[in-house]
């Protein structure tokens, strides 16, 4: 094991709250034994800086965070942006005219601002307290890292299911019942793991992933070392390699002490 590469939410975080104990001190513990531990998240890379700052109040220090479903990769050492592939102005004008035929809200990302088509839309509200970012009202389009679709959870799938067929030139992934992720084609998370890999001379068959939903897809896919939580979803499971405990028993944190040894 000499990199981990992680999902968050619902990975290693439980919904609507932190890391826990148990996942810090596992973190360290990879660290101390020289693996690299990336965050590789739908969150936004502003976020994900924002947790790796507070774990070093932990003595622990990232290298790298990969954000926005590994659409932009930060190195933390010196706040330097190793891959950004976000949408230009044009595509995301292109994106949102579908996401108006269809019916849904949605929102679009500054560095540390979150500007929602609608601001009082309770899962762009969610979306923005979560990330500790600002919201203002979308008022002018332009370029963005993501677009990220919201819809209520009972047509949800519909909904997804026809962005996908409109948007046939871009990955379009559910990440939670009620976010429809839109980003360039083939920015996927299991694409930044490898490109990642390649960086850090890292063999893939030294790489362990872990995830639990359909953004999470490709990253499980591409590992050899692939791993769903006992939470994840059943398209998930069916092609990791192993399924450990859930989310909230510390399902990764456990692994990772017992693959390396307390």
């Amino acid at each position: 094991m000499k990199l981990i590469f992680s999902d968050v939410d619902n990975t290693l975080i439980e919904k609507g709250k932190s890391l826990s104990n148990e996942m810090i001190s596992a973190i360290k513990h990879a660290t101390l034994n020289d693996v690299e531990f990336i965050f590789c998240s739908g969150r936004p890379t502003y976020n994900l800086k924002q947790i790796a700052n507070s774990l070093l109040l932990q003595g622990i220090e990232l290298n790298y965070v990969a954000g926005f479903n590994g659409a932009e990769i930060i190195n933390l050492n010196n706040n330097e942006t190793i891959i950004n592939d976000g949408l230009s102005t044009k595509q995301v004008h292109e994106i949102i005219a579908v996401l108006k035929e269809v019916q849904v809200e949605y929102m679009i990302y500054d560095e540390e601002v979150i500007y929602g088509s609608d601001t009082e839309n309770e899962f762009i509200v969610f979306e923005a307290l979560q990330n500790d970012m600002k919201l203002n009202k979308l008022l002018d389009v332009s370029s963005s890292i993501k677009v990220l679709a919201v819809e209520d959870p009972k047509t949800s799938v519909e909904k997804y299911k026809l962005i996908k067929e409109k948007l046939k030139n871009y990955t379009v992934l559910m990440s939670t019942e009620f976010f429809i992720e839109i980003t360039n084609n083939n920015v996927t998370k299991g694409h930044a793991m490898l490109k990642m890999i390649d960086i850090l001379d890292i063999p893939l068959v030294d790489v362990y992933t872990f995830g639990d939903a359909g953004n999470d897809f490709t990253l499980i896919e591409f590992a050899i070392n692939g791993i769903a939580v006992g939470n994840a979803t059943k398209e998930i499971k069916e092609i990791a390699c192993d399924v450990i405990d859930t989310v909230s028993n510390n399902g990764v944190a456990k692994y990772i002490m017992n693959k390396l040894g307390e």
